[in-house]
């Protein structure tokens, strides 16, 4: 062992005292001189630590739901029979006589810097850039990492290097300190995917009652007041904070009044009315879902009967839809099946209730709240995202919720058994975003106010009709 023969090195002195003593034949000379004690012990601490430099650095991965506690403890026989006890915060560590070592880094033939291996961006001086290049190599992002991303996105240089690009750069500190990422896998995730440091923010609309917004993936609301709530990470922003920005909004909104809720990890349309009167009227349309059959036309679908949960067919001939016309976008795994005479939609009866698994997951079950949506396939094809899903089977859907559960575009298209990209439902950890949006909303304030409002579709050229090369060709 390299640590022993280092060692056994730094005590030749003590040996060669020793050896004299023994020559001269007395007892009392076999002590060697006392300098030379403290410079063998000298020197054994220093080939101690240099010991270090020759045993392989290892890394065991851990794996934290969003949702759920990372103080997570794992204990057993790790390495070679040696005893450890794995933190997903601390990493692995264990004692092999030259002291104990947290083991921070993959397994690896070449001997390492004594120095452990990142756990983190250190993002002290990245404010300091002025472009999203200069913050991204302030930042400490591996030169070659650096490259990667810009090419991967040539769109990011035109980000806000602060309020998009340093935003996003803190929210992946909180993804990897929360053991979901490795920082080996968050560099890959931003030089293959981009489109993660993205982080805009834009009005859709706005009028003396209402404002629109088209909001980020992965922004929450506000940040929850109740027990045991506030900021995931110190420097979290929020849509409420992108409201309080000076000079959006004139005159400035003197309470912020969301109208519906949207998933953090959802995209889209979110209306925040500046008024009691019309955040009164706009729940009221979002809660009641009040029902008009004006518009009737035949079609074939499939329905998910709710009694049986198997597709069937099944002949509408009048059609009834929601007063508030709402249609998401989604990216979902696999080529969703229609019959051909469907006009590629399927129609899902199914009703969702809480996981009693999960304080987070909703399910499909007997005993929970009537769900209706209404499945549209736009578009089949292959994903054109760098990463483990490259060139996966996937499917775009416009989807379009008759009722409003928790969760229920995830659920419903899930039990279809075509989960949405980038969905921890589907067990997706590896794509940048949840590829779920709020497209479309029709909003009849009143008789003579009716609002038609869209967002851009964020997933156009995500999906190509053909198989392509890792090239991109």
């Amino acid at each position: 062992m390299p640590h022993l023969m280092l060692t056994h090195f730094a005590t030749l002195p003590l040996q060669a005292a020793a050896a004299q003593g023994r020559r001269q034949g007395g007892a009392a000379s076999m002590s060697p001189p006392p300098w030379l004690c403290i410079y063998a012990l000298v020197v054994l601490q220093v080939f101690r630590h240099l010991a270090l430099a020759f045993i392989p650095p290892l890394r065991v991965h851990g794996r934290a739901n969003h949702h759920s506690s990372s103080n997570l403890k794992h204990s057993g026989t790790g390495i070679k029979g040696l005893a450890f006890q794995y933190r997903p915060s601390q990493g692995l560590a264990f004692s092999h006589g030259a002291g104990l070592v947290v083991l921070q880094a993959q397994a690896s033939s070449s001997l390492p810097d004594l120095e452990e291996v990142p756990r983190a961006l250190d993002l002290s001086a990245a404010a300091q850039g002025q472009t999203v290049e200069e913050v991204l190599r302030l930042a400490d992002v591996p030169p070659a990492n650096v490259a990667r991303t810009l090419k991967s996105f040539p769109g990011l240089r035109d980000c806000d290097p602060h309020n998009e690009t340093l935003r996003r750069l803190h929210h992946l500190n909180f993804i990897i300190e929360q053991d979901v990422y490795t920082f080996e896998e968050a560099m890959e995730l931003i030089s293959t995917q981009s489109r993660f440091l993205e982080m805009r923010f834009s009005f859709v609309h706005e009028d003396e009652d209402l404002l629109v917004m088209n909001k980020p993936s992965d922004v929450r609301m506000d940040v929850p007041q109740r027990e045991g709530g506030g900021r995931k990470w110190p420097t979290e922003f929020t849509c409420s904070d992108w409201l309080d920005t000076p000079g959006l909004i004139n005159p400035p909104l003197d309470k912020k009044r969301f109208c519906h809720n949207l998933d953090s990890a959802t995209s889209g349309i979110l209306c925040v009315a500046r008024n009691q009167a019309a955040a009164a009227r706009v729940v009221e349309l979002f809660a009641k879902r009040k029902v008009q059959k004006e518009c009737t036309f035949t079609f074939s679908s499939l329905l998910l009967c709710s009694s049986s949960s198997a597709l069937c067919k099944h002949k509408l001939t009048k059609h009834t839809h929601t007063y508030i016309h709402l249609t998401d976008l989604a990216v979902v795994f696999g080529h969703v099946p229609t019959p051909a005479d469907s006009n590629n939609t399927l129609f899902i009866d199914a009703p969702i209730e809480k996981d009693p698994t999960s304080d987070f997951r909703m399910r499909i079950g007997p005993d929970g709240k009537a769900a209706q949506t209404q499945v549209q396939v736009l578009e089949r094809g292959y994903l054109n995202l760098q990463g483990p899903h490259f060139n996966a089977p996937v499917s775009k859907l416009r989807l379009k919720p008759i009722t409003g559960r928790r969760h229920q575009l995830r659920v419903h298209t899930l039990s279809l058994g075509h989960g949405i990209v980038g969905d921890t439902y589907a067990e997706d950890w590896s794509t940048y975003r949840l590829m779920l949006h709020a497209h479309k909303l029709f909003l009849p304030i009143s008789p003579r106010k009716q609002l038609y409002l869209e967002t851009p579709d964020p997933f156009e050229g995500l999906i190509s009709p053909s198989p392509l090369s890792l090239d991109g060709s």
